[in-house]
């Protein structure tokens, strides 16, 4: 899908950022946190769709 958006764009290059700390997610020392909880030991770890088993998000 992003590549569907960047090609509509003329663009090579975005940045993705996971964290928006309105929602309670946060970036620390390269893991993403759901509040106070690892991505993957959040509820969202189970999601019909698309479960999020690791919290890493290596640069």
């Amino acid at each position: 899908m992003l590549d569907a958006l960047l090609a509509e764009l003329g663009e090579t290059r975005t940045v993705i950022s996971p964290a928006l700390p309105v929602n309670g997610r946060t970036v620390y020392q390269g893991y993403l946190f759901v509040g106070e909880q690892l991505l993957n030991e959040s509820g969202m770890r189970h999601h019909p769709v698309t479960p999020m088993e690791d919290a890493h998000w290596a640069a």
